[in-house]
């Protein structure tokens, strides 16, 4: 798996490679954390093979990919 944070101008940038989603969403959570922004909530989509995370912001994401 690899996890992306999408900016609000639509660039994508790897923040990790977690090995299962509960893994992936402790390193959403530490990334968060280190930025100091607090989540309400985590909504979550699929979009062609990506799921996308919404953890609050309107223009900002988190993106899994599951590599087979």
């Amino acid at each position: 798996m690899r996890l992306y944070f999408q900016t609000s101008n639509g660039v994508r940038r790897l923040i990790g490679q977690p090995h299962n989603r509960a893994e992936a969403y402790r390193i959403i959570t530490q990334f968060l954390d280190d930025h100091n922004y607090r989540s309400y909530y985590f909504r979550e989509w699929k979009e062609n093979d990506e799921i996308w995370i919404d953890a609050g912001s309107w223009s900002e994401f988190f993106i899994l990919i599951e590599e087979s």
